[in-house]
């Protein structure tokens, strides 16, 4: 994994990098954040435009610079207080900023929609496009945008509305059972993004505009809710 501590692998580009097979780059969150700042990347779209690299990358949470540069920090039970090797300023890292931080870092929209639906689709073992054909004729003809009376009687392709797709395997979840969910009632990767993906297909041959999460990643999923309303479908009810 070739170290990009600054957003970058000194003496290469993403060209070089891709040509001897590297597949994941490391950065570091404690000095990207220090220079040239989380916010100026954030502003660019993310560490993968400001660096131009289309594979993953990893930044770490900057735990480590609490010890090797132990002379410059002082730890109390709410974070980090930091003291700049660059010029000497001053800077209180919790856990909740430092997530913050590496959202910044990674602020790189996957999906986007205006008015429409949200949905999160949680495919089980036993799921068969058969159940996937159901909810995408279910979903396309629901009526419950509001009419010109404010009313629920539109359905999303009345509206025009578009589809926000976000697999979401946690809605597999089995709770029957003490306090840890158990997950082995989804589907397992493979099925899961082939059903995710006729899901999608489906969508969009009722002429439905369709964009997605990415599939099996951590995403953070902002969604205003209006009314708010959410509804549960499952094909086999």
């Amino acid at each position: 994994m070739p170290v990009g501590t600054q957003a970058t692998v000194k003496a290469l580009t993403p060209e070089n990098l891709e040509s001897i097979g590297a597949q994941i780059i490391l950065g570091n969150t404690y000095h990207l954040y220090l220079r040239p700042g989380h916010e100026l990347i954030q502003s660019l779209g993310g560490l993968h435009s400001f660096m131009n690299w289309r594979h993953p990358i990893l930044t770490d949470s900057g735990g480590y610079q609490v010890f090797s540069l132990n002379k410059l920090t002082k730890v109390t039970e709410e974070g980090v207080n930091f003291k700049s090797h660059i010029d000497g300023s001053s800077h209180f890292i919790s856990p909740e900023k430092a997530i913050e931080i590496q959202k910044a870092l990674d602020d790189q929209k996957v999906g986007e929609i205006g008015h429409g639906l949200v949905i999160l689709l949680g495919v089980m073992a036993e799921d068969e496009k058969g159940d996937i054909d159901v909810l995408v004729n279910k979903i396309s003809g629901l009526r419950i945008f509001n009419d010109e009376n404010d009313k629920m009687n539109l359905s999303i392709q009345d509206v025009k509305g578009s589809a926000l797709v976000v697999s979401q395997f946690t809605l597999c979840a089995d709770t029957r059972k003490g306090r840890r969910p158990s997950f082995i009632h989804a589907a397992p990767p493979e099925k899961g993004r082939s059903l995710y993906k006729h899901f999608m297909d489906g969508l969009k041959q009722n002429g439905i505009p369709v964009e997605s999460g990415e599939f099996g990643a951590m995403m953070n999923v902002s969604i205003q809710n209006d009314g708010p309303v959410t509804i549960v479908l499952d094909s086999r009810e």
